[in-house]
């Protein structure tokens, strides 16, 4: 006859289902130790003054990633404590009057016991764990996009001031050398007083203007250096590279499918599907639980001589279950959670039609800052600057006063600062496009452009004795 099974064998398959990983906590793992070795094994970043360079600092540096990613290895060790089973309990006790037996009278019991959940209730708990886990990395992810938009924001605005200060320097040496001109003449007698007055007086107001500029980029600079984790640094350096200006390679349809993909939307998708793993992990309050125990108990020799088994200690094993009796209290928190989960789906909604609306206005943000480069670059600038040329020239013909010079150098100076600024703004509406999407954008090549139709001066006028210098010339298009 075959000994049959002990009854608490049973129990095995539900211990070993509750102490295995999931395949969710796997996923969640992998993803937290491969995103650890990138920033472990990233190399140091110097800031050379390339917008680049600022990035991968701020990746490494931003004081806010790291404490998202230090948030994300939380969420990831809080995952295998969720399918843990308790801890064992062990009770010791001593018989105050000791019972006596036929083997001798028992003294103190010892006893271990261990409880076990419904095993499903584990594993869902650790579902949602390693779900929690994913939506702090999708946090992660946007959080690295948010920086490099802010980086991207401070850096251009940046640029923009330091093109500003070289173009403002330039015309001031432009003016000083008319100024200088000027005075010739009017120590001969060819020109009054009241003329170099006007040029000293715009002479005056682009020193000020300078010296504006200077404290708004020691500001922007110090804003720069705290977006990317540096703020100890004394000075952000600059580079002179201009930024790219091109139309992204993705259609629109698929821009916003990318941004129905945000990391923020993911994030919230991502508490979602850990609500719902809550919802299962409370629906199993409505299985009982076990518990298993074993008791020792020390027992003396008989009092009796000869006696067999004297002092023999007995062992026994028991089995306990819980009575899953409040089931409305158990119903409420899976509802509750499925609420959670609702709330978290709705919330992603309101992510996806903001950021698809984002990258509308980024995308329209881009394509006006596109026209408007070409615009200064290819007709405005050209003719400003022959039209300048064309005035200084009148000028020495005697046909035209210092008035009009400085009115036709105003236009060449407004609209050279406008050309940097709409490429600052370029760039700028560039990030927002990827913070947008939250992911980065292929540039299509933009189309070879036809040359700009220059102002042909009159054919009297005499060649121009002080040419106009900008730091941004047409046609002089660099990428980083």
């Amino acid at each position: 006859m075959a000994r049959p099974h002990h009854p608490t064998l049973w129990l095995l398959p539900l211990l070993l289902l509750a102490a295995c990983a999931t395949a969710t906590e796997r996923t969640s793992r992998d993803a937290f130790d491969e995103l650890s070795r990138e920033r472990r094994d990233a190399p140091e970043v110097e800031l050379d003054g390339s917008y680049q360079a600022y990035v991968r600092y701020a990746m490494a540096h931003s004081p806010e990633l790291r404490g998202d990613f230090e948030r994300f290895r939380a969420a990831t060790l809080a995952v295998r404590p969720a399918r843990t089973l308790p801890d064992p309990m062990v009770s010791y006790g001593v018989f105050l009057r000791t019972p006596e037996t036929r083997v001798g009278p028992q003294r103190q019991r010892v006893s271990l016991q261990q409880m076990i959940p419904w095993p499903t209730r584990l594993t869902h708990a650790a579902n949602a764990a390693a779900h929690a886990a994913d939506s702090a990395e999708r946090r992660f992810d946007a959080r690295a996009v948010e920086i490099r938009r802010r980086v991207a924001e401070a850096y251009w605005n940046l640029w923009f001031v330091h093109q500003a200060k070289v173009v403002e320097r330039e015309e001031r040496e432009i003016l000083s050398g008319l100024e200088q001109t000027l005075r010739a003449r009017v120590e001969v007698g060819q020109a009054d007083f009241a003329q170099l007055s006007q040029i000293g007086l715009h002479i005056s107001r682009l020193d000020d203007s300078i010296a504006g500029l200077d404290e708004t980029e020691r500001q922007l600079s110090a804003h720069l250096l705290a977006a990317v984790g540096a703020p100890g640094a004394e000075h952000a350096p600059m580079s002179d590279n201009e930024p790219m200006v091109a139309p992204p390679a993705q259609s629109l349809a698929s821009l916003l499918a990318a941004a129905a993909e945000h990391p923020r939307a993911r994030a919230m998708l991502a508490m979602a599907d850990a609500a719902e793993e809550r919802s299962q992990a409370e629906n199993a309050r409505h299985f009982p639980s076990f518990t298993i125990g074993l008791d020792w108990v020390e027992t003396g020799p008989a009092r009796m001589p000869d006696v067999a088994d004297s002092g023999k200690d007995p062992v026994m094993i028991g089995v306990g279950v819980t009575l899953p009796i409040w089931l409305g209290s158990y119903r409420d928190r899976e509802e509750g959670a499925l609420a959670e989960a609702s709330a978290s789906r709705a919330d992603a909604d309101a992510i996806t039609l903001a950021v698809q609306s984002e990258v509308r206005a980024s995308l329209a943000a881009l394509h006006d800052s596109a026209r408007r480069v070409r615009l200064y670059r290819l007709t405005l600038i050209p003719q400003a600057r022959t039209t300048y040329e064309s005035v200084l020239g009148s000028y020495q013909a005697g046909r035209a006063g210092i008035a009009d010079i400085l009115l036709a150098d105003k236009d060449l100076l407004e609209l050279s600062l406008a050309h940097a600024r709409s490429r600052a703004d370029h760039a700028i509406a560039w990030a927002a496009l990827e913070a947008a999407t939250g992911r980065p954008i292929e540039a299509r090549a933009p189309a070879e452009e036809a040359p700009a139709v220059a102002v042909t001066p009159p054919a009297d006028a005499p060649a121009a004795t002080i040419p106009p210098t900008r730091a941004t010339e047409p046609g002089s298009d660099s990428h980083e």
